[in-house]
């Protein structure tokens, strides 16, 4: 996990650090512009792109999927219940990009948004961003999915989710699941994760945008589904819903979303 740092062969978040200091020294203060200049600086957004969903596959410019993506995202973590709960944890945030747009899409005024990253140059890079937007409630914490225990919150009826960030544990580390039903009792968990192919295989089905060979190549998550399963068996946790391949940029690496919930 600890090579989420240089994933990309640099240190991603120190470089989106200093594009957005850059940003501010220059004047700018609306959260919004920020985040878009820095989505067209790190994506390139004038290509086209596949994007999928479900079966299909279509011809998309790649600003009109990622925006997509950001909004559907947003939309479906207001749509849960429990939404209106007081704590928004996502783990994994990188620099809170999905936090903040989910604020931005018209995220609960009043809750408390918190960042739960692995990565130094990552949570410095969500406070920065926080102090441009006066009106959101903004923490950040460190988090360490191998040393989970470890973790300081505590937070009843709590919204969490992850986008992505589940996908950088090759293998899931024992009672990580348990533990988080330890320490978010009461509250509801969303995964937007890359295991369409981990979920199908207990639905008889199979996904088009993801797969095991894909997942062993880049040393990405290969069994998180499983520990969730096992913890429904042992009555630990209840699976509300689980969705193949629903938001799919990356057509070899598509977005399943898994909602659950701790059974206390």
């Amino acid at each position: 996990m600890r090579d989420v740092e240089k994933e990309y062969e640099y240190d991603k978040w120190l470089k989106v650090f200093e594009f957005v200091k850059k940003k501010i020294e220059s004047g700018e203060s609306n959260l919004t512009r920020i985040l878009s200049s820095l989505q067209f600086e790190m994506r390139q957004t004038t290509d086209r792109t596949q994007f999928g969903s479900g079966e299909q596959k279509t011809d998309l410019s790649l600003a009109f999927a990622l925006g997509g993506n950001q909004a559907q995202i947003s939309s479906i973590i207001k749509g849960e219940k429990g939404f209106g709960s007081k704590h928004v944890y996502e783990f994994g945030s990188g620099f809170g990009r999905n936090l903040f747009w989910l604020w931005l899409h018209g995220g609960h005024r009043s809750a408390n948004y918190v960042g739960c990253e692995f990565t130094n140059s990552g949570r410095k890079a969500s406070r920065l961003l926080a102090t441009i937007c006066d009106d959101i409630s903004f923490a950040d914490h460190h988090i360490d999915f191998y040393n989970f225990d470890t973790y300081p919150e505590n937070a009843d009826n709590s919204i969490v989710f992850t986008v992505h960030s589940i996908e950088q544990v090759s293998e899931t580390p024992d009672g990580l699941v348990e533990t988080i039903c330890k320490k978010f009792p009461n509250s509801k968990i969303i995964n937007f994760e890359p295991i369409g192919w981990q979920i199908a295989k207990y639905h008889n089905k199979s996904s088009n945008f993801s797969s095991r060979a894909y997942a062993e190549k880049h040393g990405y998550n290969t069994d998180f589904f499983d520990q969730l399963k096992a913890a429904e068996t042992k009555k630990k946790v209840k699976i509300d819903k689980a969705l193949i391949d629903e938001i799919c940029v990356n057509t070899s690496n598509g977005t399943s979303i898994v909602v659950w919930s701790p059974v206390n």
